[in-house]
């Protein structure tokens, strides 16, 4: 389990995690509601919001969704929903990303990537692994939705 698991473990009640990143940091809080926050695209309705990681100065909000959809037919409902200025990146076979403007290829460093993703609105569709915290009957995959 990664670290960051860990801490939405922690911190849950059996609803979402808040996670607020200060001075390196992260703290745990609870989440308002999904529908008091502005998403840069909805997400698909049988979504469950697991955690949401708030915006900092120069950074977007983003929320983590568990989905019992699969990363297809999420890449499918994402490809009609979202419009021009969004490109797509299959990063392989269990990972789709969809980035708001953006460059035409990804960072091949996954640092380069991480700080893409912290400043530009995105929609990421992950396969999990069966050693995740989320996957179960009703999470198979996971969505990173930003907010506005």
């Amino acid at each position: 389990m990664s670290e960051m698991e860990s801490l939405i473990q922690a911190g849950s009640d059996g609803g979402p995690t808040l996670l607020t990143e200060q001075d390196g940091e992260y703290i745990v809080g609870a989440v308002p509601s999904p529908q008091d926050i502005n998403w840069i695209s909805l997400p698909e309705p049988q979504a469950k919001l697991i955690s949401y990681m708030a915006g900092q100065e120069g950074t977007v909000g983003a929320g983590v969704f568990g989905s019992p959809k699969s990363v297809s037919r999420l890449d499918k409902y994402y490809q009609g929903r979202l419009g021009l200025g969004w490109r797509r990146h299959r990063v392989d076979e269990t990972q789709i990303i969809f980035l708001q403007g953006g460059p035409a290829t990804l960072p091949v460093k996954p640092d380069q990537l991480f700080q893409l993703l912290k400043t530009t609105h995105h929609v990421v569709i992950s396969q999990l692994d069966e050693d995740s915290m989320m996957f179960d009957q009703h999470h198979a995959s996971s969505i990173e939705i930003t907010s506005e």
